[in-house]
């Protein structure tokens, strides 16, 4: 599924990654992956959320405060999994991109995926004018531009896999 995610969509599962290391965590649930997404695609929240600069702060300060206290950095997993629930919210998100015939997953559909599948972020969200009608709204308003690497992608890993021993 990695293979059609964005550069910007890669770049939200890391910052996700990063967070929970930092905190450490035991996993990479969907409050991680919010942040990661708001992290890695700032235009995307300037687009959806009201004109006041400071809002996309806000969120993500709010946000913050639903993880929980950061634990000892060492003592988190090196290679954290992902939750149950941001599986799904990935799959939601690969599946909507799929539905509108969008080439690749981008940011926007990791954003309507985690609303898709609620969770203790879907309220703050909310709370900051994001709901799953604005988030529709921008996926269809803006088409998805054909990802010219994509076949190269697939060809490097049908070729990993073929090579494993």
């Amino acid at each position: 599924m990695f293979e059609k995610f964005t550069n910007n969509a890669r770049r939200a599962v890391f910052f996700a990654r990063y967070e929970v290391l930092q905190r450490g965590l035991p996993e990479i649930d969907t409050r991680c992956l919010l942040l990661g997404t708001i992290r890695a695609d700032k235009d995307l929240m300037t687009r959806l959320l009201p004109a006041d600069p400071r809002q996309p702060a806000r969120l993500r300060a709010d946000m913050e405060a639903l993880l929980p206290e950061a634990n000892d950095p060492t003592s988190g997993v090196m290679s954290p999994r992902l939750s149950g629930a941001a599986k799904l919210a990935l799959c939601r998100a690969a599946d909507e991109s799929r539905r509108l015939r969008h080439w690749s997953i981008e940011p926007r559909h990791l954003l309507w995926g985690l609303v898709a599948v609620g969770g203790p972020e879907t309220a703050c969200l909310k709370a900051h004018g994001i709901t799953l009608e604005t988030v529709n709204g921008e996926l269809a308003q803006a088409p998805s531009k054909p990802d010219r690497w994509a076949p190269f992608r697939r060809w490097i890993t049908h070729t990993r896999a073929a090579v494993k021993p």
